[in-house]
């Protein structure tokens, strides 16, 4: 796992395979400061699962911040972005599992659209895929749940999981990440 911890400011430092560039990717050991917008327990989304299907929208209706947007701008400066053409790049990230392997291949983007973009899921970590993404490419970002996700995934996302594991946060979503603020 590439993250190793600085003991000297007990802060996250995180360092690329095959050189010593090394990165700080939160302002404090614990993370950001921003939590996720939408809050559900893992007995809430368990005791879901176990609705019927019908009660889907009434459960949805329920949940507080679904339809909120997680804002970063703190992230990228203001001068990132001066020209006169921006560089978009929508990717289809596969739920952000292998966000540091995408990192060199998005880095030259002003504006990346990202989908399937997970937040405390098992099969991704339990990682914020789309704050670390940015943090490291050092973009600001807007993420947007797109789902709560009640289960640990597809039969593919199982298989890589031990039998104790659960969802942390349970988010599923799409993103937005700009050098621009």
């Amino acid at each position: 796992f590439p993250f190793v911890y600085d003991t000297k400011h007990d802060t996250p430092i995180m360092k690329t395979r095959g050189n010593d560039v090394e990165k700080q990717l939160y302002p404090f050991i614990f993370g950001s400061d921003v939590g996720p917008l939408v809050d559900t327990s893992i007995e809430q989304r368990n005791s879901w699962f176990n609705e019927s299907a019908s009660r889907g929208q009434i459960i949805t209706n329920q949940i507080s911040n679904l339809n909120e947007v997680e804002i970063d701008n703190s992230i990228a400066s203001l001068d990132k972005c001066n020209g006169s053409i921006l560089n978009v790049i929508e990717f289809n990230a596969e739920r952000g599992r292998r966000w540091l392997e995408s990192a060199e291949l998005l880095g030259d983007a002003d504006v990346i659209i990202l989908n399937e973009m997970d937040n405390g899921m098992a099969r991704s970590d339990q990682q914020h895929t789309t704050r670390l993404l940015a943090r490291y490419l050092e973009m600001n970002y807007a993420f947007g749940v797109e789902f709560v996700e009640l289960t640990l995934g597809d039969k593919g996302d199982r298989s890589n999981l031990g039998p104790t594991e659960t969802n942390f946060h349970g988010l599923h979503g799409n993103a937005i990440l700009s050098k621009c603020k």
